[in-house]
């Protein structure tokens, strides 16, 4: 598993562990062919200031997206919950899911970027290689970008993927135990916040990956849809890294929601009357003491016995407030330049964007 992780960071242009000699010939030969192929974006974006066009502008922010994800995948933060997860919290089946991702990250992003050069050479245009340059040369650089852009962008949401289902399962877990009556608070306690601890890790790690993408994305996609997938004015490279970004609201929307009514359905389970009748329930007739004038004859052991009731009472009605307490607290949530959106909210609110400004625009 973590050769193959490794292998994946370096094709993506990144050292997830230490490289040996010949590793290090490839990952440096790998990072100049990256280089040389974001060159053609670097002299596609000058040319915006000769021959601007609102379709090329939105056509760079899908590659500017690419140099930040770059940038990314670099952090130590990202490396480390990577390599703690596939050490130490991914199950074997959750690991056999992250290998067949990787894998076919990797015969996608050649199948794509083997079809968008096929498209080439015949003569499909392609704004950012529309120069006077050979045609062998546009073609070695058009398969690479197309390549690196895909895969880079596929394995980090494969990671985020992967990661968040290993956390519905554990969170799954956790239901089941509760249906089945263990409750044993303290335990529930613990386990709830090493699930918390997990989740807002990796949405800490994720979330400038995240906000990137959609605000990379978001207007190049919505002036597509606007414009009804005009061929005319979209290349290929266009529509694919759009549909990458439908692609991605969709994953995300999915698995966001899969968390959120999960806890939902755990605050409802912990709000059952039976559940809080259970922690706060007293047995005052255990409390009561028979005493007359003189205290002195008040039984010790039976007062010291009815102190540990009412002591085990307290800590159980106090487990059950803690517990409610952490249960309500908000998950960490996606922040989207400077504002923070509740996870499972985010493509809801895209979607209701996109519809609002289709509905405006025919309208007007």
């Amino acid at each position: 598993m973590e050769i193959l992780v490794k292998y994946n960071f370096l094709i993506n242009n990144s050292k997830f562990r230490e490289l040996s000699s010949i590793e290090n010939i490839l990952y440096y030969i790998n990072f100049i062919n990256a280089l040389l192929s974001y060159c053609f974006v670097f002299k596609f974006i000058i040319g915006l200031f000769t021959n601007y066009k609102i379709e090329f502008l939105l056509l760079s922010s899908f590659y500017i997206m690419d140099l930040f994800l770059y940038y990314y995948i670099n952090s130590i933060n990202l490396k480390k919950v990577v390599n703690n997860n596939i050490t130490l919290i991914l199950t074997n089946e959750i690991k056999l899911h992250l290998k067949i991702l990787l894998v076919s990250n990797l015969l996608i992003s050649l199948i794509v970027a083997s079809t968008i050069t096929i498209l080439f050479n015949k003569n499909f245009k392609f704004y950012i290689f529309d120069n006077n340059w050979s045609k062998e040369v546009n073609s070695y650089f058009i398969f690479f970008l197309s390549f690196y852009s895909l895969h880079l962008k596929l394995s980090l949401i494969s990671y985020f993927i992967v990661f968040i289902n290993n956390l519905i399962s554990i969170l799954s877990n956790f239901i089941n135990l509760i249906k089945q009556n263990d409750l044993d608070v303290n335990n529930l306690i613990q386990q709830y916040l090493g699930f918390r601890h997990k989740y807002n890790g990796i949405i800490f790690v994720f979330n400038n990956i995240i906000s990137s993408i959609i605000s990379f994305s978001l207007l190049p996609s919505l002036f597509l849809i606007l414009n009804k997938f005009n061929l005319k004015m979209f290349d290929f490279m266009y529509i694919n890294n759009s549909i990458f970004f439908l692609i991605f609201c969709m994953s995300f929307h999915y698995y966001s929601n899969i968390i959120d009514d999960n806890i939902k359905y755990l605050k409802s389970l912990n709000d059952k009357n039976i559940n809080i009748k259970e922690y706060i329930h007293r047995n005052k007739n255990l409390y009561d003491i028979k005493i007359d004038n003189n205290l002195s004859n008040i039984d010790s052991n039976e007062l010291n016995l009815k102190n540990f009731i009412l002591d085990m009472e307290n800590g159980n009605s106090l487990d059950w407030l803690i517990y409610s307490n952490i249960l309500n607290q908000n998950l960490r949530k996606i922040e989207i330049l400077g504002i923070e959106i509740s996870n499972s909210n985010i493509i809801t609110k895209i979607i209701s964007l996109f519809v609002f400004i289709i509905i405006g625009k025919q309208i007007i």
